[in-house]
């Protein structure tokens, strides 16, 4: 009459060797951040230095991918979707880069 069940762990997936399994989350996983993934492999979360004034982006003069210093280069990148993201809604955006949106 007594019996058990059995246990099976969830299947877990893992990234290639030399990609990152969470890429572009917010949080750097290179090994300065999270260390749970490889070196070059998180560049949107680890390249630039968000905040500090100075613009990382590639298509600026930088090194960083597109999109991975928004705010220091002065733009915001859901302009237009129908969501104020700048200082008046959502404050992900700088101020006066969502105007078509924040009105």
């Amino acid at each position: 009459p007594g019996g058990h069940a059995s246990h099976t762990p969830p299947r877990q997936t893992r990234a290639s060797p030399g990609t990152c399994d969470t890429p572009a989350d917010g949080t750097c996983d290179e090994p300065e951040g999270t260390g749970t993934c490889p070196e070059g492999t998180d560049p949107f979360d680890c390249c630039a230095t968000p905040e500090d004034g100075t613009c990382e982006e590639v298509d600026f003069g930088g090194t960083c991918p597109p999109g991975s210093d928004f705010w220091d280069c002065g733009y915001c990148p859901w302009e237009g979707d129908g969501k104020c993201d700048g200082p008046a809604g959502y404050a992900v955006c700088p101020p006066g880069t969502d105007v078509e949106d924040c009105g």
